[in-house]
């Protein structure tokens, strides 16, 4: 077992909610705007099992994200317990858990039982229980995910980037009631309103440039508070939106009777790294400027790009195996059995494709010789079929020898 317990969900499904959060606060104009066509959904129901073998009884602390069945060696135990003890010897433990809205996660802890991703984890549900409360059958396991939530109190639903204020470098009236802001680089963050009163409506512009913000019927972002009906009017409040924005301007408009005292942001970011982002020094001021902006870029866009660390440390999660229909899947490993043969393919080859609209298959590329590291396509695929890759090499090479011994 891990050395510590830690929050579990099924493969993929935490990136595929996280991502859906994040791409949805994409706006224009007040407009949920999404860069894909098309989103997926994490699965609702999701079993968690492991084994174990105890030479005393364990007590163990169980916490979900969504309401969960607990089953003792095919067992259901009555009620969703927050603690639990399970006798000395050799068990099974299954935890189904189901939430509509955030991935369903599991949190286990006791002495010697932790889950992790040691454990195993199933979305289907082929589980049926008889007429004594014992459960039959089971579905296709997979090793279940897990990342950093190693405390119970801060679930997977629970992540955001990491937050600090930051000032802006100018300020400038520019009309009546009218305020821009410049926050000296563009950004991502949440405006911070500070010492707010009265009662009206705060109109906020964002821009990535001065004339972006200040162009009131045209610019992309913007934001409206209505305190009309403060309940805080007589007092200074400060004021965080909800919604986090791209720019580097910020103008507010403020009408009725309504003040504020000055605007802040809180800037919202991914820790900056050397060993991510490099290091660059010369004697030239333009080129010391030109990688200055650069890196700053990358870091601050670090959650948009398939950089050399999601490719290879991991940063990532592949959904292995891929989403599709039973009908898609078949069609798919036709098409790759039959370039296969038509190729004359040896060994361990990847062929990629990409599902359209209408669910039409596009092959992109045939890779003869595939990644082979332990974030690669090659291992993930063995192991989510239930082989070990030492085998499968093994068996390939014997393969190899006898057809020419």
């Amino acid at each position: 077992m891990d050395n510590k317990a830690t929050w579990i969900w099924y493969p993929g499904d935490f990136e595929v909610w996280l991502g859906n959060k994040f791409n949805n606060r994409r706006t224009e104009r007040g407009a949920m705007f999404p860069p894909f066509w098309k989103q997926d959904s994490h699965y609702v129901t999701v079993e968690f099992s492991t084994a174990v073998s105890l030479d005393k009884a364990e007590t163990i602390t169980i916490a979900a994200e969504g309401d969960f069945n607990f089953m003792l060696d095919g067992k259901l135990q009555f009620g969703m317990p927050g603690r639990f003890t399970v006798p000395a010897g050799d068990h099974r433990l299954n935890f189904k858990v189901h939430n509509q809205s955030v991935p369903p996660a599991l949190y286990v802890k006791g002495r010697t039982i932790k889950s992790g991703n040691t454990w195993l984890a199933t979305y289907e549900d082929k589980i049926w229980i008889d007429e004594n409360g014992v459960a039959h059958g089971s579905g296709i396991y997979v090793p279940a995910a897990s990342w950093t939530f190693d405390n119970i109190d801060t679930p997977p639903s629970s992540y955001s980037l990491e937050r600090t204020e930051m000032q802006p470098v100018g300020k400038k009236q520019t009309g009546k009631n009218k305020w821009l802001f410049d926050f000296g680089i563009e950004t991502f963050g949440y405006v911070r309103l500070k010492g707010v009163t009265g009662m009206g409506i705060l109109n906020i512009y964002y821009g990535e440039s001065r004339e972006e913000a200040l162009d009131m019927d045209r610019c992309e972002t913007l934001d409206r508070l209505d305190l009309r009906a403060n309940r805080f009017a007589d007092e200074e409040v400060e004021i965080v939106l909800d919604d986090s924005k791209a720019f580097r301007y910020v103008m507010v408009e403020a009408k009725g009777m309504i003040t504020f005292s000055d605007v802040a942001m809180d800037y919202e970011y991914s820790a900056f790294s050397h060993k991510k982002s490099g290091s660059f020094r010369c004697d030239d001021r333009r080129l010391n400027k030109i990688w200055q902006v650069a890196a700053y870029t990358m870091d601050l866009t670090t959650r948009e790009f398939f950089d050399y660390d999601a490719k290879y440390n991991g940063e990532v999660s592949e959904i292995t195996p891929a989403r599709l229909s039973q009908r898609v899947t078949e069609r798919v490993q036709q098409l790759t059995s039959a370039i296969y043969d038509i190729l004359n393919c040896r060994g361990i080859i990847r062929i990629d494709y990409i599902i359209t609209e209408g669910d039409k298959i596009n092959m992109l590329e045939i890779n003869t010789t595939p990644g082979m590291t332990a974030t690669s396509f090659i291992p993930q695929q063995v192991r989510a079929a239930g082989l070990d890759i030492k085998d499968v090499m093994t068996d390939i090479i014997e393969d190899i020898l006898k057809k020419k011994a």
